[in-house]
């Protein structure tokens, strides 16, 4: 499928064609299948920490007057502790 989608570069770091995959030996296949494991679980952890960042701006927004939401959120997005935890607890709820 990721070789179909053009999307094997992104997800397991290897351009393969239809060909190369049926010579994948199985111990290549549970190489490749690990790493887009690994891809598909970083992306799901960055969607939480997302949708959490989201989610609790809009509700301070609520109660205190956000000037510039998204500023606010990318800053909260960048700051290195708080992803570290965001990404603990993603990590604990996968």
């Amino acid at each position: 499928m990721l070789v179909s989608t053009g999307k094997a570069t992104e997800a397991i770091g290897v351009l393969l064609t239809h060909e190369q995959v049926k010579r994948l030996s199985d111990k290549e296949v549970e190489k490749y299948t690990k790493r887009y494991e690994t891809y598909v679980g970083s992306k799901t952890t960055e969607s939480l920490i997302d949708s959490f960042i989201f989610l609790v701006t809009k509700v301070v927004g609520m109660a205190v007057n956000i000037k510039d939401t998204d500023a606010y959120q990318k800053e909260l997005r960048n700051d290195y502790i708080l992803n570290k935890e965001l990404s603990n607890l993603a990590g604990n709820l996968v």
